[in-house]
């Protein structure tokens, strides 16, 4: 975990509360491969915070896992393969700032191999109306190795973080 602040916006920080923010997209296979990438993106509002209290991240958490037509999740392969198979693209909206230089794949951002997460030295808060855009892209041609009835592969991203719980503002005269 990053650095742990005991102020915000000038008010001490009575309570963290662990919280996730999360969301997935299926990027679809297609056999054989017809285009060489595709770019998809999460939704608008995916990621975006739209609570009154501040919400301190401090790592993301990919996950990619096959599903079927019925949406019914399976994973066969090594993480580390299957995050490899992805370039994703974050930009925070309310900065208009990158986080990432363009579209990097998955697998650059995460550390360690059996935790595999993007941590932040120091975290990021995000107030209500502030969120990220997430976009994906996949090389279809990397799938040769999927077999049976696989449709997509599903990319879950998830930051995870603190509610922050502040005092009452008072207004000092």
């Amino acid at each position: 975990m990053g650095r742990l602040s005991t102020v915000y916006a000038g008010r001490p920080i009575t309570t963290r509360v662990p919280h996730i923010m999360e969301a997935f997209i299926d990027l679809p296979i297609v056999n054989p491969p017809s285009a060489p990438f595709r770019v998809q993106s999460f939704g608008a509002n995916a990621f975006l915070h739209n609570v009154d209290k501040p919400f301190e991240i401090h790592r993301m958490i990919p996950r990619m896992i096959f599903a079927d037509a019925a949406a019914t999740r399976f994973s066969t392969h090594d993480q580390n393969e299957l995050l490899g198979c992805v370039d994703i693209s974050i930009k925070e909206k309310s900065r208009n700032e990158a986080m990432t230089a363009g579209f990097v794949p998955l697998l650059n951002l995460v550390k360690g191999t059996a935790e595999q997460t993007w941590e932040w030295t120091d975290p990021l808060v995000l107030v209500r109306g502030q969120g990220f855009l997430v976009q994906a892209s996949m090389e279809s041609t990397v799938f040769s190795f999927a077999v049976g009835n696989v449709s997509a592969l599903r990319l879950q991203l998830a930051f995870e973080g603190f509610y922050l719980v502040l005092p009452p503002a008072f207004d000092q005269r």
